[in-house]
């Protein structure tokens, strides 16, 4: 299933929450897909994780989460894990396309705070 936020105006927030183990904000697993695109903001913002993916967590093979367009933006503040991707964390067969402005900042983990390769 692929799950899209897109058009000028439209806004997914995912700010302040909190994980006992993987993706503060946001956990996608088994195939998800989030796609934000033509316009729309994403903001992910002040979550916390106490493992891995402190804004999102992506984990198994076909889990994806893009972003893409000129118009589109994600903004990745002050999210934290206390291990690997304090904005976004990658787990086995993941991945994150990100073909838009972004900006990354003051995020946090005890290995690679942006966005592990």
């Amino acid at each position: 299933m692929i799950n899209t936020a897109s058009g000028n105006g439209t806004l997914l927030s995912v700010e302040r929450n909190m994980a006992g183990v993987h993706g503060g904000g946001l956990m996608l697993y088994d195939g998800s897909i989030v796609l934000v695109k033509d316009g729309a903001k994403f903001d992910l913002n002040h979550n916390v994780a106490y493992n891995s993916g402190g804004g999102a967590y992506l984990f198994r093979s076909g889990t994806v989460l893009a972003v893409r367009g000129a118009t589109t933006h994600l903004f990745a503040f002050n999210n934290t894990a206390t291990a690997h991707g304090g904005a976004i964390g990658l787990g086995p067969g993941s991945f994150a396309e990100i073909v838009a402005p972004s900006s990354f900042q003051e995020n946090v983990a005890g290995r690679a705070g942006g966005v592990p390769s």
